[in-house]
């Protein structure tokens, strides 16, 4: 066997040698990288601990949450419930079209703008956020018991408003009483021709009367049946009301567009509120001054406009306008404008007061265009 130079073994031995360094520096780097890992895996169980008990923290949230929760998908079927969406709308939402369901819940289409009403007679709000990937969560809250106590305390607050009308009202019917009985007595005496305007303007005056009765009576009531009733049939009865009181150079000009829709509102107390609308106009009008009355329709509500082209009414005195019993008149019972908000109020509305067009005032009172088919909120009686 022929022997192996002297050189070439050494090669061979620092090979052996540089092979072994190798090995022993990669089982360090593997015995490195599967700590490495064991960590790893340790921080990803972890996590996914973490993870899951967020889920379930989120799920026992979502459950013991006093609101009915709907996850609708892109497609606008229910992927996902609460125990509370089940006590409300019932059982099997899950793959189903909210559109149906919603259409079997509710009277008419959910939105945001207003209380929903539940076939059951429940009041339901609406909070609608959008999520990732086209889904979206909808949340529904049970006010039935909020509107409940928001009537009363209105109801409290018109009783003790009553209380202050009490010291004022025998001196607000007095007056007019008194001259509608000193003209009829005078018609009763007279023998010319002047008994029958002697006559007509007792008349008057106890038509002033009657009209102060019946604001008071409607403040103090907040409410009556709701009906379905045409635009043109309100206009009609306001033009009919305000009649006696409009100045003789005063113009109504009464928009007729969509007069031939219909509501549904209590017809005697939205004619109300927008005659004291309206006359308040006449008084604030200059001798040859015009008031509008118009409707404007924006989905499911509707917004009354009475504008004047009289001064305005100044900013400072905005915010009290529709306080109970707060006149700039001498005369002004201040209960007109109280009519006014509290027959808007009662139909779950809003009113607002701003500059009109030609400088005067231009109050709006909004509307839902469709109730729940019973009574405007409030109290119906005393």
């Amino acid at each position: 066997m022929e022997a192996v130079p002297v050189q070439e073994l050494g090669q061979l031995q620092q090979a052996f040698k540089t092979f072994n360094q190798l090995s022993a520096e990669l089982e360090d780097s593997y015995h490195g990288l599967k700590l490495k890992a064991a960590a790893l895996t340790l921080e990803l169980e972890r996590a996914r601990a973490e993870r899951d008990a967020q889920v379930a923290r989120t799920a026992e949230v979502l459950d013991a949450l006093p609101a009915a929760v709907v996850v609708v998908d892109q497609q606008g079927n229910v992927s996902d419930t609460n125990p509370e969406a089940v006590n409300l709308f019932g059982g099997g939402l899950c793959g189903s079209s909210w559109q149906d369901i919603a259409s079997n819940c509710f009277d008419r289409e959910p939105d945001c703008a207003a209380d929903l009403v539940t076939r059951q007679g429940r009041r339901v709000s609406l909070k609608v956020r959008d999520l990732t990937g086209g889904s979206r969560i909808l949340l529904f809250t049970d006010v039935t018991e909020t509107r409940e106590l928001e009537a009363l305390v209105a109801r409290s607050e018109r009783l003790s408003a009553m209380g202050k009308m009490a010291a004022s009202l025998a001196h607000q019917i007095r007056t007019p009483l008194a001259a509608a009985m000193l003209y009829l007595s005078a018609a009763r005496d007279s023998h010319d021709g002047s008994q029958a305007q002697l006559v007509t303007s007792g008349v008057e005056r106890l038509h002033d009367l009657d009209k102060l009765v019946n604001d008071m009576l409607l403040f103090a009531r907040g409410t009556a049946p709701a009906e379905n009733v045409r635009i043109a049939d309100i206009f009609a009865e306001v033009h009919r009301s305000v009649m006696p009181a409009k100045p003789s150079r005063c113009h109504l000009a009464i928009d007729g567009t969509d007069v031939l829709r219909e509501i549904e509102a209590n017809q005697v107390g939205v004619v109300t509120a927008l005659t004291n609308l309206v006359c308040n106009a006449f008084e604030a009008a200059p001798d040859d001054g015009v008031v509008s009355l118009s409707a404007k329709f924006h989905r499911d509500r509707v917004e009354f406009f009475v504008e004047d082209n009289g001064p305005g009414i100044p900013q400072s005195l905005v915010q009290r306008v529709f306080e109970p019993f707060f006149s700039t008149r001498s005369q002004g019972t201040g209960l007109g404008l109280a009519v006014v908000k509290t027959v808007t109020e009662a139909h779950g509305g809003s009113v607002n007061v701003g500059p009109g067009a030609t400088g005067g005032a231009r109050v709006g009172i909004d509307l839902p265009a469709h109730g729940d088919g019973g009574a405007v909120q409030g109290e119906q009686y005393l």
